[in-house]
């Protein structure tokens, strides 16, 4: 027996605590070591998300080149309006070579000029493929006499009414104009 009594730890007479406590200690290190392997984890991810950051940055989105292709398209009309409202360029005579080389018997339901280049893109259709055939003969007939630069048909085909549809490409020389 002790003169002066020891005061008993709290840890010592009640058992629930003694094991809380314990609880807690482990508790805390599960958490310590959670923390580090989600560091660990999260540093992996950050490096892979900075890899594909580049790379996406390297190779553009498919959205992102169908726009620097539209801008690209409207760039060129603004110049091609640009060179023809300011006077470098005529488009008149291309006008009236187009109007000159095309068969009575072929409607063009679209043109495209392309001023700098000296290109017209034409579609349209011709009554049969008879007319078609005079139609190119035309315009090569107008290539031998250095009229046209180059003649490229393409998408010859017939719609539903029975009317021969096609697509060409004519080449103008680019001393045209003067």
């Amino acid at each position: 027996m002790d003169i002066i009594p020891k005061k008993k730890s709290l840890l010592a007479t009640i058992p629930w605590i003694k094991a809380m406590f314990v609880l807690s200690i482990i508790a805390f290190v599960v958490t310590l070591f959670s923390y580090g392997i989600l560091k660990y984890l999260g540093g992996i991810r950050d490096k892979e998300s900075r890899t594909l950051e580049a790379e996406f940055r390297q190779t553009g989105s498919e959205k992102e080149l169908d726009l620097e292709k539209n801008m690209q398209g409207y760039k060129r009309k603004i110049n091609d309006y640009r060179t023809v409202v300011s006077g470098e360029k005529n488009v008149l005579p291309l006008l009236a070579a187009l109007e000159r080389n095309i068969h009575k018997g072929v409607v063009l339901n679209s043109a495209i000029i392309d001023v700098e280049a000296m290109e017209v893109s034409i579609s349209g259709e011709a009554t049969d493929f008879l007319t078609l055939q005079e139609q190119v003969y035309l315009l090569e007939d107008r290539k031998k006499n250095n009229q046209l630069q180059e003649v490229q048909f393409s998408g010859i085909g017939m719609d539903k009414d029975g009317k021969a549809i096609f697509g060409a490409i004519l080449k103008f020389p680019l001393n045209f104009n003067e």
